[in-house]
């Protein structure tokens, strides 16, 4: 990674990664946003966007024939969103507070409860899924 001149980065957590409660840090991400007005510490959102060709890593899919239902929860697993709870230490490097209470996974798994216009919509229904 090539950053400009004065700053600097620190890799906060990889893929698989266990992010402090049982849940693991996701693949692919391409997005983050910090939340938070302490410059010290607050949390992180990183996106993790799509597998793609990419099954081999994920889960082991080859690209033929079909995905096992493992495969497929294990993609859907890494897809989503992982929220973190960050802190920069004394010496000046990030990382995760792994007991923060803050901290877990969003993944294609994660249920939602849907409000307005969408709530019982046939859109979402599982029957058009």
């Amino acid at each position: 990674m090539v950053v400009t001149q004065g700053f600097q980065y620190d890799i906060v957590a990889t893929w698989g990664e266990d992010i402090g409660n049982g849940e693991r840090f996701g693949f692919n991400n391409d997005f983050n946003c910090y939340f938070g007005n302490n410059p010290n510490e607050g949390v992180l959102w990183v996106n993790h966007e799509y597998i793609g060709n990419l099954g081999i890593y994920v889960s082991g899919y080859m690209g033929e024939g079909q995905r096992t239902a493992e495969q497929i929860r294990i993609e859907k697993y890494n897809v989503g969103g992982s929220v973190i709870y960050i802190r920069k230490t004394d010496k000046g490097k990030w990382s995760i507070v792994k007991d923060s209470r803050y901290n877990r996974r969003i993944t294609a798994n994660t249920p939602i409860n849907l409000t307005g216009p969408a709530r019982g919509s046939e859109a979402v229904t599982e029957q058009h899924r």
